[in-house]
């Protein structure tokens, strides 16, 4: 049976804290990771830290950003979200991003795209050119249908390759 000590809640003004997600300069997971010790950045995405809800000496806590901002967090000691979230002084919500004018907080930003993400685009892409390069090496004619799609692949596999340049 392991004995959980509830430290006490660290002093903060929450209204000040929302302020500034609300101007774009603090994010999610940085008001997380601020908040525990040990972190160490295993991806972009994706952080290892000792769990600030039970006495960790070495990194059990696993944190997880998804593309909208949110944050999964597990401790493979066992610990709740909740209890380590209470641990740094925050509440469940904050492991969420706030919607401002019904957008996502990071509007205006590039989406974060997985590497796996990024692959399979691109291969649905080039399937798209080779099949219209195929056909107009047989000697068919393109609908307008089929020639616009194959402008978007093109576009489509442009953009893929600034977004692999650009991390």
């Amino acid at each position: 049976m392991t004995l959980h000590i509830k430290k006490p809640r660290p002093e903060r003004n929450r209204d000040t804290a929302h302020e500034k997600i609300n101007e774009g300069i603090l994010a999610p997971v940085d008001r997380l990771l601020e908040q525990l010790s040990g972190v160490k950045r295993l991806r972009p995405d994706r952080w290892q830290a000792r769990c600030p809800a039970h006495d960790d000496r070495s990194p059990s806590l696993s944190i997880t950003e998804i593309a909208d901002g949110t944050l999964l967090i597990r401790c493979w000691a066992g610990c709740s979200a909740d209890a380590i979230v209470d641990a740094v002084g925050l509440e469940l919500k904050d492991l969420f991003p706030p919607r401002l004018n019904g957008q996502d907080y990071r509007a205006g930003k590039p989406p974060r795209y997985s590497p796996a993400e990024i692959v399979m685009t691109a291969i649905t892409e080039a399937t798209i050119l080779m099949l219209g390069y195929r056909s107009a090496q047989r000697g068919e004619t393109l609908s307008l249908r089929d020639q616009g799609r194959i402008e978007v692949a093109v576009q489509t596999l442009q953009h893929c390759r600034e977004v692999v340049s650009c991390r």
